[in-house]
C-alpha cells in the first residue's frame, strides 16, 4: 500500500436523516457515548494522512464537533444533495489528481467500519484504478446490487433503476470505495443523472472505468461493518454490535467479565490484563483501570483513573476527576468526583468525597461527605496521610486535616486539624428518665 502521506480520506456526511426522528443531526447520535461520525473520523486518520468531511452548512453542531476534536480536518458543504457524486464533486480541491494519491471514501454513519477492510480497498489501488466494497445482507432489499462477470466487476445497479435479473444477485453496494486520484478527478465530472432518482450517482464510475478498460477491484466484508444508521431501531442494533465486538476484544486480553452481556463499554474504556468487571457495570468516557483492580456489581465510571489492586463497589460512582493509587477500596454507595485517592486508602460505605486530596492509608468511615460547594464556589479538602476519619463527619471545605490526626464520629469540622491531633465536634447528650412519648403510650 502506497505510504499513509499520500492517502486520503473523504467522509461523506451531509443527509438530513429524517427517518431518525430526532432534531439532534443523524451523525450526532452516539454509539458507545461518542458521535457517530467520530468513529468514523478516528478510522479515518487511522489510515490516512489527510482527512474531509462533506457536511450540511445547516448542521452547525456537526460542523463545531469535527472542527473541536479533529481539528486538522478540512470541511466542505454540500447544501442540496444531489447524489453521492454530488456530494465528492464539493470537495474536488481536496485532491491533487495524481495517480500515486489514493482516496477512500466512506460515511459518517457506518461505525463499525474496520481498519483492516479500508486498507484492502486501498492496497487494489496498486493495480486498479478503483476498488468497491460489497456485502451480503440477509434482506437484500433496497440495496444497490454488484454486477460481475469473469472480468471482475462490470456495474453498480442501484435497486431503483435494475431488472430483475440484477435484483437476484445477492451481492450488495456498500457505498464504501476507493479511488487513484488521476482517474477520481478526470471521471467524476463525467458522471450524470440520467436515473430513477435524477442524482449523480458515485457509483457509475464503475462503468466508465469499465467502458475505459480500467479494472475495478472488488472487497467482501461481514455485513455488520457497513450497517448504515438512520433509524433510532438501527442505531439500537448497532450499539449493541459495538458493545458485544468491544467486550470479546477485552475478554481476548485478559479482562475477565462475570456476565459479559450486561457491561457497558465506552468508545475509549481501557481496562489492563487482569482486571475483573461484575454485572450492570457501566463506564463513560474516559476510563482507565489498571491491573488486578475488581470493580463489583451496579458501578458507575467516567472520567476516572484506577490504579492497581483497587477494589470498587458494589453501587459506586466515580465521576470525572477521580484519581487513585494502589490498593484503594471504594465501597458500597460511595461517590467520588474530582479527587486523588493515595494508596491504600478506605472509603466503605456511604460516603461523598468531592474536591479533596486524600493521602495514603486514610480511613473514612461510613457517612463521611466533604462539603465542598458554598453555594457559589467549589473548594478544596485535604486529608493527609494516615488521617482516621470517623462515620458520618462532615468535612465543610476548605479544610485540612493533618497526618495521622482523628475526627471522631458524628464531627462537623469546619477547621483544619493539626497533624496527629484528636477532634470532635458534639453537641452534649440530653438523657431525661422515663419522659419518652414512646413510654406513655404503652
Amino acid at each position: 500500500m502506497t505510504s499513509q502521506h499520500n492517502i486520503k480520506t473523504l467522509i461523506l456526511a451531509a443527509g438530513n436523516g429524517k427517518r431518525m426522528g430526532s432534531a439532534r443531526p443523524k451523525v450526532l447520535h452516539p454509539i458507545a457515548q461518542f458521535p457517530m461520525i467520530g468513529h468514523t473520523l478516528k478510522l479515518a486518520y487511522e489510515i490516512s494522512g489527510q482527512v474531509a468531511c462533506v457536511l450540511n452548512p445547516d448542521h452547525v453542531e456537526v460542523v463545531e464537533f469535527v472542527k473541536e476534536f479533529f481539528p486538522k480536518t478540512k470541511i466542505f458543504f454540500q447544501k442540496n444533495p444531489q447524489g453521492t457524486a454530488h456530494a465528492v464533486s464539493q470537495a474536488m480541491s481536496f485532491f491533487d489528481g495524481k495517480a500515486e494519491e489514493h482516496i477512500s471514501v466512506i460515511y459518517g454513519d457506518t461505525p463499525l467500519l474496520q481498519k483492516e477492510t479500508i486498507k484492502l480497498l486501498l492496497n487494489q489501488l496498486q493495480e486498479d484504478v478503483m476498488s468497491v466494497l460489497g456485502f451480503r445482507p440477509a434482506n437484500p432489499g433496497a440495496y444497490g446490487r454488484l454486477i460481475t462477470s469473469s472480468q471482475g466487476l462490470e456495474k453498480i445497479v442501484e435497486a431503483k433503476d435494475a431488472s430483475k435479473e440484477d435484483l437476484a444477485q445477492d451481492l450488495c453496494n456498500s457505498g464504501v470505495m476507493a479511488f487513484r486520484g488521476d482517474f477520481l478527478t478526470e471521471a467524476l465530472p463525467k458522471v450524470g443523472n440520467k436515473n430513477a432518482s435524477k442524482e449523480y450517482y458515485l457509483t457509475d464510475l464503475v462503468e466508465i472505468a469499465r467502458k475505459k478498460k480500467e479494472m475495478v477491484g472488488l472487497s467482501e466484508c461481514h455485513p455488520e461493518q457497513v450497517e448504515g444508521v438512520n433509524t433510532l431501531k438501527e442505531l439500537a442494533r448497532v450499539e449493541g454490535v459495538f458493545q458485544k465486538n468491544a467486550r470479546d476484544r477485552l475478554l481476548s486480553s485478559g479482562v475477565q467479565m462475570q456476565a459479559p452481556e450486561t457491561v457497558f463499554l465506552s468508545h475509549d474504556t481501557k481496562l489492563e490484563p487482569g482486571v475483573c468487571v461484575g454485572p450492570y457495570v457501566v463506564f463513560g468516557p474516559g476510563v482507565h483501570v489498571k491491573e488486578g483492580t475488581v470493580i463489583e456489581a451496579f458501578s458507575h465510571l467516567q472520567g476516572t483513573s484506577l490504579g492497581p489492586e483497587n477494589a470498587v463497589g458494589p453501587f459506586t460512582r466515580l465521576r470525572p476527576g477521580t484519581v487513585t493509587e494502589a490498593k484503594v477500596k471504594l465501597g458500597n454507595f460511595v461517590e467520588v468526583k474530582k479527587s486523588c485517592i493515595g494508596a491504600g486508602s478506605k472509603v466503605n460505605h456511604l460516603s461523598y468525597v468531592g474536591d479533596a486530596e486524600v493521602g495514603a492509608g486514610v480511613n473514612l468511615g461510613a457517612g463521611t461527605i466533604t462539603c465542598n460547594y458554598d453555594g457559589e464556589k467549589k473548594h478544596p479538602t485535604h486529608i493527609e496521610d494516615g488521617a482516621f476519619i470517623g462515620s458520618n463527619v462532615s468535612l465543610v471545605a476548605p479544610v485540612t486535616v493533618g497526618e495521622k490526626a482523628t475526627v471522631g464520629a458524628g464531627s462537623v469540622i469546619t477547621k483544619s486539624v493539626a497533624p496527629g491531633a484528636l477532634s470532635l465536634e458534639r453537641s452534649p447528650q440530653q438523657t431525661y428518665p422515663e419522659k419518652s412519648n414512646r413510654l406513655k403510650a404503652s
